[in-house]
C-alpha cells in the first residue's frame, strides 16, 4: 500500500470512529434522560417508566462498543509501561507489533463469534422482554464495534511496520 493510499484509509477509519464515538454520545446522552425520567417518575410519580431496564440493556454494548475503535485510535486504554519505557525503540516497536497483531486476532474472532450470535438469535426470532425489540439488533453492535476497532488496528499495523523497517 502506497503511503497516500495508507493516509485516505486512515482518515476514512478516523472520521468512522469519530461518527461511531458520537453515536455512543448520542446513546450516552438517551441513557442518561431515560434514568433521570425513570428516577423521577419512581420517587415523584410512584410510576416508573416500563422498559427502562431493557432499554438500558439495548444502549449500554453500543455505549461502550461503539467508543472502542476511537480509543484505540486515541491510544487510551490501560497500559503498563514500567518497563517498557527502558528498552530501545526498535524493541519497543517490535512488541508493539506483536500485540497488535495479537489484538487484531482476538477482534476478529469477537466480529465473527458476535455475527453468528446474532444470527442465531435473528433465526430464533428473540425478543427482549417488555418492549418487543429483536435481540439480534443490540447484538449487532458487537460486531460492529469489533471490525471498527479492527481496521483501526489494521491502520496501526501499517505504522508499526513503518516503525520496524525506519529503525
Amino acid at each position: 500500500m502506497k503511503d497516500y493510499e495508507h493516509r485516505g484509509f486512515k482518515r476514512a477509519i478516523y472520521t468512522t470512529s469519530s461518527i461511531l464515538m458520537y453515536a455512543s454520545t448520542g446513546l450516552l446522552l438517551v441513557m442518561l434522560l431515560l434514568g433521570t425520567a425513570d428516577v423521577l417518575g419512581r420517587y415523584f410519580f410512584n410510576r416508573p417508566l416500563s422498559g427502562s431496564q431493557e432499554i438500558f440493556e439495548i444502549l449500554l454494548p453500543g455505549i461502550v462498543l461503539l467508543g472502542w475503535a476511537y480509543a484505540q485510535r486515541l491510544k487510551v486504554h490501560v497500559s503498563v509501561d514500567l518497563f517498557f519505557n527502558r528498552f530501545q525503540p526498535r524493541f519497543k516497536a517490535i512488541v508493539t507489533l506483536l500485540i497488535t497483531c495479537l489484538a487484531l486476532a482476538i477482534s476478529i474472532l469477537i466480529v465473527w463469534q458476535g455475527m453468528l450470535l446474532s444470527i442465531s438469535y435473528f433465526k430464533m426470532g428473540r425478543l427482549i422482554r417488555n418492549i418487543n425489540v429483536p435481540i439480534f439488533i443490540p447484538r449487532l453492535l458487537v460486531p460492529l464495534g469489533a471490525f471498527t476497532l479492527f481496521l483501526v488496528l489494521i491502520a496501526d499495523l501499517y505504522d508499526d511496520i513503518k516503525k520496524i523497517k525506519k529503525g
